[in-house]
């Protein structure tokens, strides 16, 4: 089947709107997250499912069937978190996934599970992709976050934002001097998701009519969803021609060794791109590490 723009375009329908406003444990879902002290929560929006994150990890997808109900998918993989089997995984096994007013009603138990396999199971990735969306989804200098983890047919990029000029940004983070590479893969003429290849994944994006008017439309609808909902979000006009949609990559907790970035940024130079396509260790990611200490 081919696809249509709209098929790549991230949105909430009326009712899904509606029922986050109205529907009482939505309702109670959105009121957690929007005044929830520590921030620990970010609700993203993917094709007409509501998605919540906690801590960086998500916590449930929720989704409305044709009967209208929601259904949850809490992963049970957060109950692996000590050496005995976890006092809550009978609970939370006995909510099921199609009792939202139990899961929201019991919100506490199902964090305080992620919590203590996050303790147990340490990832800078998580930590850093949560300090992104707080410190970018409140007023700042260089971007608005609007979605994580944006996917384009088989592109996936880190955020997809928005600058204070109001020129869309698709945005991938490397941090540390892993995986900058874009070597081929063993016994594969498929590169690896070093500079380059993301660099390539964002051409084919600007050169598919489909694709980048999905990146503005989804950058609008994610706009509008959020104000909607009372979410922090850019408030400036939008730029919706082509030309608006840029590419960034951030290096954060980058040490200046070896050769491998230079050798990415020449094919960067070769396919058409530039020396600002890349940004090195900006203040605004000072806090972004490779590795995270527990205490």
């Amino acid at each position: 089947m081919v696809k249509k723009s709209q098929d790549y375009i991230r949105y909430l329908s009326a009712d899904r709107l509606e029922d986050l406003a109205n529907l009482p444990p939505l309702r109670t879902l959105l009121h957690i997250i929007k005044t929830d002290p520590e921030q620990r929560y970010q609700l993203e929006i993917r094709q007409n499912r509501i998605t919540v994150y906690y801590n960086g990890g998500k916590l449930s997808n929720f989704k409305k069937g044709k009967n209208g109900k929601y259904t949850t998918d809490f992963d049970l993989k957060y109950c692996d978190n000590q050496d005995k089997e976890s006092v809550n995984r009978n609970t939370i096994i006995s909510i099921g996934n199609k009792d939202i007013n139990s899961f929201v009603n019991n919100i506490k138990t199902y964090t305080d599970e992620m919590d203590a396999w996050f303790l147990k199971h340490p990832k800078a990735e998580r930590a850093n992709q949560q300090i992104i969306c707080k410190k970018f989804r409140a007023p700042n200098e260089h971007l608005w976050l609007l979605d994580i983890e944006f996917v384009i047919e088989n592109s996936r990029f880190d955020m997809l934002g928005v600058d204070n000029d109001g020129n869309v940004k698709l945005i991938e983070l490397k941090v540390g001097n892993d995986a900058l590479s874009s070597r081929p893969k063993s016994g594969s003429e498929k590169l690896e998701s070093g500079l380059y290849k993301h660099y390539l994944d964002f051409l084919r994006v600007q050169q598919n009519e489909k694709w980048w008017k999905a990146v503005i439309e989804s950058a609008k609808n994610n706009i509008s969803i959020r104000k909607e909902l009372g979410l922090p979000t850019f408030k400036g006009r939008l730029n919706t021609s082509l030309q608006s949609i840029q590419f960034e990559i951030w290096l954060a907790d980058y040490s200046h060794k070896g050769t491998i970035l230079s050798r990415e940024l020449v094919a960067i130079k070769d396919a058409g791109g530039t020396d600002n396509i890349i940004k090195i260790n900006p203040d605004y990611l000072s806090d972004i590490r490779k590795k995270i200490s527990i205490i």
